[in-house]
């Protein structure tokens, strides 16, 4: 992960924060927007009546992760073009061992997890939309759930976008101001694609840990896999049968109780982040772009669009 901290003039780093911007606003309309658009006019127009070739296919599963590919992709790989930065840049060869990459996953998931059972419970209490599939507190759409399309896009092809377009691109162009300000802007804007409150808060903390470890290694492959794994261990939890419940209810404990040896022994290893008085100033610059600006709006909205629907 390139982390070139040289300086750049004001017009340069506005400049660049306004293609940010444009880029972040064309991800959210066609991977976000996009797909809400296409499965409303799916609920009221059956295709399959006009081209019978499609009547074997699962359109509203389908059509949603054909758009978040392309509105991931094309978007993230202009601002990588823009940013001159090579694919390289984040993409570097490391040689890490298994228990690396167990440590990793175990800690992170502990993490995460906890922070998204804690605001499952939240928004239960304060009656926000969200779906408890098991009774351990995780959001999920239920009716998704045995879909092997949404299944593969889940555990596999949406962890590959989210590195790549997250801390891949985003994070290597932003870390040219600084390691701070690009995990805390990265995160900040992987909290807002995920429009759920009850992901918000949750996606905001992977955001961080996802983001240390890709500078860590300067590569995506290790966070890649520690997503995969993630999203991997939380569908399992989501299939238990509920009269094991008290059985993961020991494992998840035993899985706490572990994550917090690892971190105390400093077997688990990570970077630490320093923040400093430019990062306030360049942190002003980037939430002031007025593209930025209209991309935090949309984000927003969708959140709040999702909260209707």
């Amino acid at each position: 992960m390139t982390t070139n901290t040289r300086n750049v003039s004001r017009r340069y780093a506005k400049r660049e924060f306004f293609t940010v911007g444009l880029v972040l606003i064309i991800y959210c309309l066609l991977a976000l927007y996009f797909p809400l658009v296409i499965n409303e006019l799916l609920s009221y127009i059956d295709l399959s009546v006009y081209f019978p070739i499609l009547a074997d296919f699962d359109l509203k599963t389908l059509c949603p992760i054909i758009l978040l590919i392309i509105g991931t992709v094309l978007p993230f790989f202009f601002l990588r073009i823009a940013s001159k930065k090579k694919f390289s840049d984040f993409n570097r060869k490391n040689r890490i061992s298994i228990i690396e990459h167990f440590t990793n996953f175990i800690v992170f998931f502990v993490v995460s997890f906890g922070f998204m059972f804690a605001t499952m419970m939240i928004s239960q209490r304060l009656n926000v939309n969200g779906q408890l599939v098991s009774s351990i507190g995780i959001t999920f759409n239920n009716k998704y759930m045995s879909n092997i399309i949404y299944i593969i896009s889940f555990i596999i092809i949406t962890p590959i976008l989210e590195e790549y377009a997250f801390r891949g691109v985003l994070l290597s162009c932003l870390s040219r101001y600084g390691k701070y300000f690009a995990v805390v802007a990265s995160s900040l804007i992987y909290m807002l694609a995920h429009g759920s409150f009850v992901e918000m808060l949750p996606s905001f903390f992977m955001g961080l840990i996802l983001s240390k470890k890709a500078l860590y290694y300067k590569s995506i492959k290790p966070v890649i896999v520690m997503h995969i794994l993630f999203n991997l261990a939380l569908y399992s939890l989501i299939m238990i049968p509920e009269s094991y419940n008290a059985y993961m209810i020991y494992g998840l404990v035993f899985v706490f109780v572990l994550a917090i040896i690892l971190v105390a022994t400093r077997t688990y290893r990570g970077i630490e982040v320093k923040k400093s008085y430019k990062n306030s100033k360049v942190g002003f610059l980037f939430l002031f772009t007025p593209s930025i600006v209209l991309a935090i709006l949309l984000f927003i909205a969708h959140s709040a669009l999702l909260l209707i629907l």
